[in-house]
This record gives structure tokens, C-alpha cells and sequence, in this order.
């Protein structure tokens, strides 16, 4: 799991002045469910930079280039191209 921000990782709502607002609130608790997970070693936040983020893919235009580069890292592929790699076996599911 990613933040945003380094900024994220050291947000602290309870040192906000004047407090957080009633509608805030729910943000205050995703923060400290978060951070709980974090503490017990559920979850380990990370930085991804901007530049190199495959959730951006969901997100925003991006050219064809950066598109399969995303998807790579993600894991995933076209059919085609599954198709195109694996022609000599010709299996499918059902043989499974």
C-alpha cells in the first residue's frame, strides 16, 4: 500500500489546530486504521514516485508506451499476446 506523500506516512490528526471538523472525522479514523496496521506489521507503507506509479493507469491519459509498462507491472497482459507466446502448446483451461 502506497501513500501519496512522505507526508502522509506522518500525518497526525490529533495535533491539527484547531480540531478537525465532524466531517473530518472519518478521515481521522481511516488514518488511525491505517496506522494501526501499520504498527502491528500488517501493511507496509511505501513511496512510489510519481513517475513510476501503475495505479496512474486508472488514473490519467498516458501514452501506449507507459501504458504497457503499467500493465506489466501490475501483471497484466493482453490476450493476444498471451495467445502469441504460448502458440506452441495450444492448451487451454480445460486440460488443466
Amino acid at each position: 500500500m502506497a501513500p501519496p506523500s512522505p507526508g502522509a506516512r506522518n500525518f497526525n490528526p490529533s495535533s491539527l489546530s484547531p480540531p478537525l471538523p465532524q466531517k473530518a472525522k472519518y478521515h481521522a479514523i481511516r488514518f488511525f486504521y491505517v496506522r494501526n496496521l501499520v504498527q502491528e506489521g500488517e501493511i507496509d507503507l511505501q513511496h512510489v514516485p510519481g513517475t513510476s506509479n501503475p495505479a496512474d493507469m486508472f488514473t490519467k491519459p498516458l501514452d501506449f508506451e507507459k501504458l504497457k509498462e503499467y500493465r506489466r507491472m501490475i501483471g497484466l497482459e493482453f490476450l493476444s499476446e498471451l495467445q502469441t507466446q504460448d502458440s506452441s502448446s495450444r492448451g487451454g483451461v480445460l486440460e488443466y
